[in-house]
């Protein structure tokens, strides 16, 4: 009788955990995505929480794809690549305001798939958008530096996803699901909703605006939710716009000024070419292997290496003739203690180093890239069909061409200055990288 007793009371409890739900349990948690999960009868309700509210999934239906993705080890890998890359470690103070002091290519790739649920786009689509990062490498875009091939346009990152994807856990819970690799590749149906050519709006750009914004302190979350709100997609055209003129001129401001401060910023460039160049010279020396860059290595562990007084006395010892090629290289080009941007007009601008041009005078720099700026469609009057939003708001329109013009075609004005009679060893490339007083 009394182990009848225990059986019955056992199972009253188990009932209860089993009921209708039970307490929202904590099950994974970072610094913009919380996970919740509520347990049913026969299946899981996951709310994902983030800076654009809440999406639910439920673990019984088709949709339980995308938190299977989540959990796989190649995605979980992206809590450990910043979505600032070298920019994280050497100018925080450049893209973190307040209590923000992280973004990851993980939190980016799961809101992003958030705004693609709660636009209700395609499953498909919002499993392109999830991966769309996946394959970044340690220090982001330092990779697509490192690692382009000669005559390709594409960044390395999106080069060869699919063969990535098979190689990893993805390809299996693809199939379970009976979902074509060929119908979630971002490169094949990318180009619907979460990507799009510049200054146009889609998903990628969007989220990495608005949370950009965010950590930066541009943005809060009352303006993050009024934008959202405003934001609409039209899935016959396959268009992102604004109903409302006065957000989309609040978000399109917020892209410029993360472009002008981080992106587009001159320091940014060089950080990013310097790194390249240093790990370009790790790999020589043996030190790092590309894989450790591609696959297995965070970005703190590289940047901890990078840190160490062997990796330091590495570079400085024993250097071959080869190795002097790439050092006076690195030295001429790019270890200049302090830069200085030429200033027109009484005018201060920043702009990213794609582009290397030497002048007549060989203190001062053309430095070109592609302008980041976003130009919103957005709805004006009665017009049903959306308008760039630079084609009704003539001020707007000024500052974007500028920004445009600069960066596109006549390139940002860069000074380097360099110690007169001073020696500069590569043990000191880490000073350089603080830029202080730049």
């Amino acid at each position: 009788m009394k182990n009848k007793t225990k059986f019955y009371f056992l199972f009253f409890i188990f009932c209860i955990l089993s009921s209708n739900f039970i307490n929202s349990c904590l099950y994974a948690e970072f610094d913009q995505v919380i996970f919740e999960k509520i347990s049913k009868r026969r299946f899981d309700i996951v709310t994902i929480k983030t800076i654009y509210g809440d999406c639910q999934i439920k673990t019984d239906t088709k949709d339980n794809v995308l938190l299977e993705i989540i959990r796989s080890d190649a995605f979980q890998r992206l809590k450990n690549i910043h979505q600032y890359g070298i920019t994280h470690f050497v100018r925080p103070d450049a893209v973190y305001s307040g209590p923000h002091d992280d973004y990851t290519r993980y939190e980016h790739s799961i809101c992003a798939m958030v705004i693609a649920r709660k636009f209700q786009l395609p499953l498909e689509e919002q499993i392109a958008t999830l991966i769309h990062d996946i394959k970044h490498t340690a220090f982001s875009h330092v990779g697509d530096i490192l690692f382009k091939q000669d005559g390709q346009d594409k960044a390395y990152h999106d080069l060869n996803l699919k063969e990535f994807l098979k190689e990893t856990r993805i390809s299996k819970i693809l199939r379970n699901y009976n979902i074509n690799i060929d119908s979630i590749l971002p490169e094949n149906i990318g180009n619907k909703s979460l990507k799009k050519p510049s200054p146009m709006l889609c998903t990628d750009r969007i989220e990495y605006t608005i949370h950009g914004a965010y950590i930066a302190g541009l943005l809060n979350k009352e303006d993050i939710s009024q934008i959202i709100s405003n934001l609409k997609y039209n899935h016959n055209q396959e268009i992102w716009y604004f109903e409302n003129q006065e957000i989309a001129l609040k978000f399109a401001e917020a892209s410029l000024d993360i472009t002008v401060k981080n992106s587009g910023a001159a320091w940014n460039a060089i950080i990013y070419t310097l790194t390249s160049l240093i790990l370009d010279m790790a790999i020589k020396k043996k030190i790092i292997t590309e894989l450790d860059i591609k696959y297995y290595l965070s970005d703190d562990k590289i940047w901890k290496l990078l840190n160490s007084e062997n990796f330091h006395s590495c570079l400085d010892g024993n250097v071959s003739t080869d190795d002097d090629k790439i050092t006076n290289h690195l030295l001429d080009e790019y270890l200049m203690y302090r830069f200085i941007h030429y200033l027109e007009n009484n005018e201060y601008f920043f702009k990213p180093l794609t582009k290397y041009t030497q002048l007549k005078n060989s203190n001062i720099h053309i430095i070109k890239t592609v302008c980041r700026g976003v130009d919103p469609q957005v709805l004006c009057n009665d017009n049903p069909i959306p308008v760039n939003l630079s084609s009704i708001d003539e001020n707007f329109a000024l500052l974007f061409n500028k920004l445009k013009t600069i960066m596109e075609q006549d390139g940002w004005k860069v000074k380097f200055k360099i110690p007169q009679n001073e020696s500069i060893f590569v043990s000191q490339i880490f000073n350089l990288l603080q830029f202080q007083g730049c």
